[in-house]
């Protein structure tokens, strides 16, 4: 979309190659430093070059080691060394690099391996965030979260269990990192989690349908931090619930179907004109 010209464009994943089949869902997108798009799809990622349409897609490659590991992807991240993070649905993280040895890029590819210390807790990743120290966050389906430690190579695994400040749920879809370096996640059916870094504990917010100061929903689709700090929290089916830290109530923002309507008018007009 051009605001200026109020033109949109539709863009395929390889014009050039119209006898491939093109992956028309897009998860996440990503841009790297040199102004290229990466696309997450369900049928493999994509590099995208705005500038010439030109596209590149990467696959599971079963002869080659440093390909891909799966085609389902779920999230991308660029990191502060300009490494891709993929996450997929099935195959573990996929972290792509350019080097000396492999200027065209290649992948390394982490996942579980059961007696192996420091692997995965799942191969099944939902979500990857990098923190301001520059240690990475992995979400899991359905055993929790990995702190990976890159100072010392370490990984620490946190799940769900009988303590009253462990993680509420165990399959977490968002991180976020606020100013205090204190980490709130998004779970799939346990509301939204702070994690108190110092104290090395959790502080769950869940859904009361009786109580509409709560969070809306227990499934949380994604996290955004706002520059005064309040928690806006995307909810599956309850919309969004903004959460004051400081008070520690949310105000719901619920779909409204007749406003919808109304600005989608609106909105068709304006692009038409």
């Amino acid at each position: 979309m051009d605001w200026a010209t109020k033109k949109v464009t539709l863009f395929k994943p390889y014009p050039e190659k119209p006898e491939l089949t093109a992956p028309n869902t897009v998860n996440d997108i990503a841009k790297d430093k040199n102004g290229t798009l990466w696309l997450g799809t369900t049928d493999g990622l994509v590099n995208f070059d705005p500038s010439t349409h030109k596209s590149t897609r990467y696959i599971r490659d079963e002869k080659n080691p440093n390909s891909i590991a799966g085609k389902e992807i779920a999230k991308l991240i660029i990191d502060s060394n300009g490494a891709l993070w993929v996450a997929t649905d099935g195959y573990g993280l996929a972290i792509f690099e350019r080097t000396d040895k492999f200027p065209e890029g290649r992948f390394s590819n982490q996942r579980n391996e059961d007696g192996r210390a420091n692997s995965l807790s799942s191969n099944q990743v939902r979500t990857v965030y990098e923190d301001r120290s520059g240690d990475v966050w992995v979400g899991n389906y359905p055993v929790g979260i990995n702190y990976f430690d890159r100072s010392s190579a370490a990984v620490t695994t946190y799940q769900h269990n009988a303590e009253p400040n462990s993680l509420s749920f165990n399959a977490v879809l968002a991180v976020r990192e606020d100013t205090k370096g204190n980490l709130w996640l998004g779970t799939d059916g346990g509301g939204l989690n702070f994690f108190d870094r110092e104290k090395d504990q959790f502080i769950s917010y869940k859904s009361d349908p009786a109580n509409d100061k709560t969070i809306s929903g227990y499934a949380i689709l994604d996290v955004f931090i706002a520059d005064d700090g309040k928690i806006w929290a995307g909810t599956w089916g309850g919309g969004i619930s903004v959460l004051d830290s400081e008070t520690g109530i949310f105000t719901r923002m619920p779909f409204d179907p007749a406003r919808e309507k109304k600005e989608a008018i609106t909105t068709s007009k304006t692009l038409n004109n």
